[in-house]
């Protein structure tokens, strides 16, 4: 993280906080994962998808 802020100052001129961009990554990485997830066949898809086993909010 703390590289990933300094590149994200370098290249932007202005500096964030390192706590700052993880809940925006976290929710990328999930809706990534669900969109995997629904994309791939077999039974743990199945099950998220059809709701047997609960999504991340």
């Amino acid at each position: 993280m703390e590289r990933y802020t300094a590149m994200y100052a370098q290249v932007h001129s202005e500096p964030v906080d390192a706590v700052a961009p993880v809940p925006h990554m976290l929710e990328a990485f999930m809706v990534r994962n669900r969109a995997f997830m629904r994309s791939r066949s077999g039974s743990i898809a199945t099950a998220l998808h059809s709701g047997e086993i609960p999504s991340a909010p």
